[in-house]
């Protein structure tokens, strides 16, 4: 009787481990090609495919693992989508603005030092003041909070030097914000992500391709349009599919042209 009684503790806790060990590997697999086809389609801004990788973050959530995580990958696609949206003053930019605040405070909920669930949550807080001006006063708070919170946790974060730079690029001067200021700021931040190097593949390793083309944008509106293809050409060689980067390309190789 003895015997048996440990046999089956043998097979219960073998069956466990086995069956704990396949679910995290399942888990981390869905993470990853999460993360692969968002990274994908936003090369390429391929709406649907944000939407389906967006999709396999939910299944997460609905199977409560890695919350934290599948939290912030499901904003960041919100953010993506948000972001585009604005710019073609597309209603949806709204929804998915809200989406994404939701889901960027359940993932600090989960886990309250993820630095780049913080300055992404502050991140569409200004966009959210941008859609709606009369927030400004609560959510301006909120965003500054939060950007203080990722800064405190990890200062040399790239994500996190990208996305403040960017707000104080776009944020009005009486508010706090400089063009010159944020320039350097971002500068830093491209420094930052040339030395990032990444430890666990599960964790946000994106926006290094954003921040040099925020810098051969913000080039281009002072002007300096061979300073801009610069940044579009080191964009170019981190990442030849960035689609954003090749459009860009084509119409600076044409002012240069005029200009020469």
């Amino acid at each position: 009787m003895r015997k048996i009684q440990l046999f089956l503790i043998f097979i219960f806790c073998t069956t466990f481990t086995v069956n704990f060990a396949f679910s995290q590997i399942s888990t981390d697999k869905f993470i990853l090609a999460g993360k692969k086809q968002l990274a994908e389609a936003t090369d390429n801004w391929n709406e649907a495919n944000i939407i389906k990788a967006r999709s396999i973050f939910e299944r997460l959530l609905a199977q409560k693992k890695e919350e934290s995580l599948a939290h912030y990958y499901t904003g960041l696609a919100d953010y993506r989508l948000a972001s585009r949206y604005f710019i073609s003053q597309d209603a949806r930019a709204g929804q998915y603005l809200d989406d994404g605040i939701k889901n960027l405070e359940q993932a600090i909920k989960k886990n309250k030092k993820f630095a780049d669930a913080h300055a992404l949550l502050a991140t569409l807080y200004g966009q959210k003041i941008s859609l709606n001006p009369s927030l400004a006063m609560s959510l301006g708070q909120q965003s500054f909070v939060s950007f203080e919170n990722a800064k405190r946790l990890q200062p040399n974060n790239p994500r996190v030097l990208l996305l403040q730079a960017t707000s104080v690029y776009y944020t009005p001067e009486q508010f706090g914000g400089s063009k010159i200021k944020a320039m350097r700021q971002m500068q830093v931040a491209i420094e930052q992500f040339g030395k990032e190097k990444g430890t666990d593949p599960l964790l946000p390793d994106w926006g290094y391709e954003d921040a040099l083309m925020m810098m051969a944008t913000w080039q281009m509106e002072s002007g300096d349009h061979a300073a801009a293809l610069k940044f579009v050409n080191k964009t170019l060689q981190i990442n030849p599919d960035f689609g954003w980067a090749k459009a860009v390309k084509d119409s600076l190789a044409k002012e240069l042209k005029k200009e020469n």
